[in-house]
């Protein structure tokens, strides 16, 4: 998919092509559109680095009751460490 984002609006918001990614693959990671795997392929970071910029744009990991509750159950699961 290709997203024209004409020059005067990218000017106006003072953002080159790559911060845009950026606050896009925020935006929809932050309203659950995407999951983290894919908001950092979208803003072509590693995970630590799309953590980074999640802390530095106050976003928060998505992780509720459901995911602990996934992962509790799961945890059975799981091999054992010897």
């Amino acid at each position: 998919m290709t997203i024209i984002i004409p020059d005067q609006v990218a000017e106006a918001a003072h953002l080159d092509e790559k911060q845009v990614k950026q606050q896009l693959a925020l935006r929809l990671y932050d309203t659950k559109v995407l999951g983290l795997y894919e908001a950092r392929l979208l803003a072509e970071m590693t995970e630590l680095e799309f953590y980074d910029l999640m802390k530095a744009n106050n976003v928060y990991i998505n992780y509720d009751l459901a995911d602990l509750a996934h992962d509790i159950s799961v945890l059975p699961l799981m091999p054992s460490k010897k």
